[in-house]
């Protein structure tokens, strides 16, 4: 199989999972409910999505300036943080669940990472794609890798993300 096929299928996959309430986030979660991100673009306002959704906008040519996942429903012992790379700041510190990641000055966001935390935060695995301005659609990428360029100049115009048992 085509290697961007077999991304595309894996990550048809794992949505449909999570639409369909395949996998447990935990006890009474259902993963594909349990995320919200939103995502702020260049043209003010704000995007919201929720876990496996592109949040953002793909082909459309429109730079996000910062983003935040918070949990709807966390998994039991298990939190979320993220980084992101920055147009001339480069990377910042890790944030926490719920707080909004920006470079400051409308600085477009060129790549992230995001990773779990918590006593039982080795029990899942968080998956994600960034959708990249003359590139497109990412391999998937997970637990605290990063997606996106640094010092190509490319934004990130959409993500995606999801918390799955491993």
């Amino acid at each position: 199989m085509r290697k961007g096929l077999w991304r595309a299928s894996l990550w048809a996959a794992l949505a449909l999972a999570a639409l369909t309430g395949v996998g447990r986030a935990g006890d009474n979660e259902t993963v594909g409910e349990t995320l919200d991100v939103c995502v702020y673009p260049g043209d003010a306002g704000q995007y919201t999505g929720r876990e496996a959704e592109w949040v953002g906008s793909r082909g459309q040519s429109r730079r996000l300036l910062g983003f935040k996942i918070g949990f709807r429903h966390a998994p039991a012992n298990v939190g979320i943080r993220y980084r992101g790379h920055f147009e001339n700041v480069g990377d910042t510190d890790w944030v926490s669940e719920g707080q909004v990641l920006t470079g400051g000055e409308g600085r477009r966001l060129e790549g992230f990472s995001i990773e779990l935390t918590g006593k039982d935060a080795a029990k899942y695995n968080v998956l994600y794609q960034a959708h990249l301005e003359n590139y497109g659609d990412t391999p998937v990428i997970c637990n605290g890798l990063f997606a996106g360029t640094r010092g190509e100049g490319r934004r990130v115009e959409a993500i995606s993300v999801i918390v799955v048992p491993k």
